[in-house]
């Protein structure tokens, strides 16, 4: 009976401890796009842009369309999201991106542009109110 006893108490402290586990370091948990700490690769990038002149208010405005692609792969599954859109320049409005994506790539269309000059936003992926990751992406007017 005590051999028993010894074998079992054997078995279940080598049990015990196969299923001790590393300690959580929650700083190190910065691969979730939806995560402020994200620091993985970039979650949009530009996938073309281009310069055009539109009339509004019956005034002819030179307006930059940017059209950036999600890297919805990062996300870990299929889910809806929303992008903030911060403009990173002076003298300029954005156009807020459409606020549930569920597609992959969305247009950033800024007027009054000048020729020549570079237009950046920061943009940050979000779900549940939050925002999390996200990057600049840039494009230069025509």
């Amino acid at each position: 009976m005590s051999t028993r006893l010894l074998i079992l108490l054997l078995i279940g402290s080598l049990s015990l401890g196969a299923c001790k586990k590393d300690d959580i370091v929650v700083a190190d948990l910065t691969t979730n796009p939806f995560d402020v700490d994200y620091d993985g690769a970039p979650i949009f990038t530009v996938v073309s842009s281009s310069t055009g002149f539109v009339t509004i208010n019956s005034v002819l405005v030179r307006q930059l369309t940017v059209t950036v692609q999600v890297h919805t792969e990062l996300f870990g599954r299929p889910t809806t999201y929303l992008v903030r859109q911060v403009p990173l320049f002076d003298g300029t409005s954005g156009q807020t991106t459409p606020t549930a994506n569920t597609g992959d790539r969305f247009d950033i269309i800024t007027n009054n542009v000048l020729p020549g000059a570079e237009y950046c936003w920061q943009l940050n992926v979000g779900n549940g109110g939050n925002y999390g990751g996200g990057n600049p992406v840039c494009a230069t007017a025509d």
